[in-house]
């Protein structure tokens, strides 16, 4: 049945829910100087649950609304269609048979979006270098590696707990396109 009970309407009110949760971690992961990966994660997370239009859709919006927060100036957002691709790439052939499999994407999600904002924030032209310490840089990128290693597996446990409970799409259960390798 997976998703077949609720209307659009529902299932777009748990994804926004989702990315709520995400950019509302984001946000709080600054107070603690921690760069957690929440847009990338909320579009990765949506790309496979659902379709690569509602991943960069929910991830761009969730984007805008932390780099306005954030007084950013749309260092990441940019890059937003290249997770989503990535996503698409993992719904294909990735494997999401369990949590612990959905360290790699996660690792990978923190380690790029800490190291694009890092970069596009700190870059500077007069005179040429960055604004910021390597080693700082080199420990920011960590912990933002870590939180993408946790927080994605994290994220598809929680939310596909709740999912099948709601009977809405889960994110480890996608089904794929027929004569996939990961079909079912």
């Amino acid at each position: 049945m997976n998703g077949s009970k609720l209307t659009i309407g529902t299932q777009v009110a748990w994804a926004w829910c989702i990315g709520f949760v995400l950019v509302a971690l984001e946000l709080l992961g600054g107070t603690v100087n921690v760069i957690f990966p929440g847009v990338w994660l909320f579009a990765f997370f949506c790309t496979v649950a659902y379709s690569w239009p509602v991943g960069l859709t929910a991830g761009c919006l969730a984007c805008v609304a932390v780099e306005v927060v954030l007084g950013r100036s749309w260092t990441v957002l940019p890059l937003v269609p290249l997770v989503v691709w990535a996503a698409v790439g993992w719904r294909k052939l990735g494997d999401r048979t369990t949590l612990v499999n959905q360290a790699f994407p996660g690792a990978a999600l923190g380690f790029t979006y800490a190291a694009a904002t890092l970069l596009l924030a700190n870059l500077r032209f007069s005179p040429p270098g960055l604004s910021m310490a390597l080693g700082t840089m080199g420990l920011h990128l960590v912990k933002s590696t870590l939180a993408g290693l946790v927080g994605l597996p994290m994220l598809a446990g929680i939310a596909d707990f709740l999912a099948e409970r709601l009977d809405i799409n889960l994110y480890h259960r996608r089904v794929y396109v027929a004569g996939g390798p990961n079909e079912g």
